[in-house]
């Protein structure tokens, strides 16, 4: 790494302790998250994540490492603990411009935390793949990150987020995390192997990533993003104008419950998503209603427009397709989903209420496949510690419990009454106090 001070006597350079290199997509739908960035700058020093964080950004944050894994959801949102990120990652390459790299701009358009960023990592494998093979700089869009989407609008298959090796799913910034590769089993994610998406749910997720892609391409506009009053006004305007302020007649429109607009109205954060809706019926993009910047005279145009072009149907659904379809994902999805997930992906919402049965199936299996994944992952935990003590105590020192907490990969596990149980019967077992 780079630091310090140029040996010439007549000239003095300052230069960054970590290398500049340049965040990919300011300004485009396609740019960077912040974390793809520090996971870059890690690979261009030929280190680990892990070890760039806890030698070099974690002093300076002044957290341990546990609070910054615990925080590690926030990298690509707002808030302080970004803010400082973002301060002390400029500091360390000499660049102004990570802030683009994140949603800090719409803090007030995602403030709700169900629609935020992913929890597990997603990406698309055909890009991946087009990155290599053009030989460009491999890395990860934000937009990917979203929450609201599901597919690649480029390629319009569905973003994957389990490794097609090892067969698992993984938390979207981990210690190991590398753009294009499973931080488990380090081989390539750019599989050839993907799901095509397509019909009503094609087109909805297409309208969704074409509002998102406008937001994120504004990051680095120098126009400001409109407070959370704004938008509230905003979206009381619209329900005026649209339908002469009749809740009912606008909650049809948007394909939302009267009880959720009545919640907007009286000052409730919507969600990303249904920001969006909102925008589709009054036909203005979201990103003018978030640096409000509209124009409401588009009261007009929403009136002539038949109701049936602007509300999804939910109920006029062939009930035979649908079964078959569930069928399917009870007998054939892995690892198994819930039914929110799949009343998501069908876009139907009466899944509990029509096919009860089935419900109770689908929720079942996905219930214990988490139940046996918790059981697999505490066995693993188990022994690993086994295996961290033995080896520390061969080396002749002893197992204390930071030295085991910090070779282990997930030191936060520790606190788990089974994987302490485990260490206090290794240390009588090995004759130590």
């Amino acid at each position: 790494m780079l630091s310090g001070k140029n040996n010439s006597k007549s000239t003095s350079v300052s230069r960054s302790r970590l290398y500049n290199i340049e965040p990919i997509g300011i300004g485009t739908p396609y740019v960077e998250s912040l974390w793809s960035y520090i996971s870059r700058v890690a690979s261009h020093h030929c280190v680990r994540v892990g070890d760039l964080l806890e030698y070099i950004i974690i002093e300076k944050l002044e957290m341990t490492i546990s609070e910054f894994y615990n925080k590690k959801n926030q990298i690509n949102k707002f808030g302080s603990f970004t803010e400082n990120l973002i301060s002390i990652i400029e500091n360390l390459t000499s660049r102004n411009d990570l802030r683009y790299l994140t949603l800090r701009k719409w803090e007030n358009a995602f403030k709700n935390k169900r629609s935020t960023v992913n929890l597990f990592l997603k990406w698309c494998p055909k890009c991946l793949t087009d990155f290599r093979n053009n030989k460009l700089e491999i890395y990860e869009p934000l937009i990917w990150s979203i929450k609201c989407l599901k597919i690649c609008s480029k390629h319009k298959v569905e973003l994957s987020s389990i490794c097609p090796i090892c067969k698992k799913s993984h938390y979207s910034f981990t210690k190991r995390a590398r753009p294009g590769f499973c931080p488990h089993c380090e081989q390539w994610l750019g599989e050839t192997s993907f799901k095509v998406v397509n019909g009503g749910e094609l087109e909805r997720q297409l309208m969704l990533a074409k509002s998102v892609g406008d937001v994120l391409s504004q990051n680095n506009s120098e126009m400001q993003s409109a407070t959370k009053e704004e938008i509230l006004i905003s979206i009381k305007k619209i329900v005026e104008i649209t339908t002469n302020g009749n809740v009912k007649e606008f909650s049809k429109l948007a394909n939302k419950s009267r009880q959720q607009v009545y919640k907007w109205l009286r000052g409730a954060e919507p969600e990303f998503e249904s920001l969006i809706d909102i925008c589709e019926v009054a036909n203005i993009k979201v990103v003018d209603l978030l640096l409000n910047r509209i124009d409401y005279s588009f009261n007009i145009k929403v009136n002539n427009i038949p109701k049936v072009n602007r509300k999804r149907k939910t109920y006029d659904r062939d009930l035979d397709e649908i079964e078959r379809q569930l069928e399917d994902f009870y007998l054939n999805e892995y690892p198994p989903i819930s039914v929110k997930e799949i009343q998501r992906r069908l876009n139907y919402f009466n899944i509990y209420r029509k096919y009860p049965q089935l419900s109770k199936k689908i929720s079942y299996k996905y219930q214990e496949y988490r139940k046996t994944q918790a059981e697999l992952k505490l066995m693993q935990r188990v022994e690993e510690v086994k295996t961290i003590i033995k080896e520390i105590h061969n080396n002749s020192k002893y197992p204390s419990e930071s030295l085991v907490k910090s070779k282990m990969k997930d030191p936060i596990a520790f606190i788990d009454p089974i994987i302490r149980k485990t260490y206090k019967s290794m240390l009588r077992e090995l004759g130590l106090k």
